[in-house]
């Protein structure tokens, strides 16, 4: 049996539930992410599950990031 807090107990029993979501990236792709929630404008999820396929999940998400600093702008290359 797993065991899970008293606080996510509470949270998920309560009438209000507030949905909270994170952005991590791997930048070079070594298994280490940064979290950039920090940056994100706008996060928007969606997801099926069918039962009928044996509880096959999809899912897409639409991320919208703050950019004003250019920390997600590439760096120029030399030619």
């Amino acid at each position: 049996m797993q065991s899970v807090s008293e606080d996510f107990t509470s949270s998920s029993a309560s009438e209000i539930r507030k949905i909270i979501a994170k952005f991590e990236i791997d930048w070079d792709r070594n298994g280490v992410f940064t979290d950039e929630t920090g940056y994100t404008t706008v996060i928007e999820v969606e997801r099926q599950i069918s039962e009928k396929e044996g509880g096959v999940q999809l899912g897409l998400c639409d991320v919208v990031l703050a950019n004003e600093t250019d920390r997600f702008t590439p760096p120029p290359t030399n030619p």
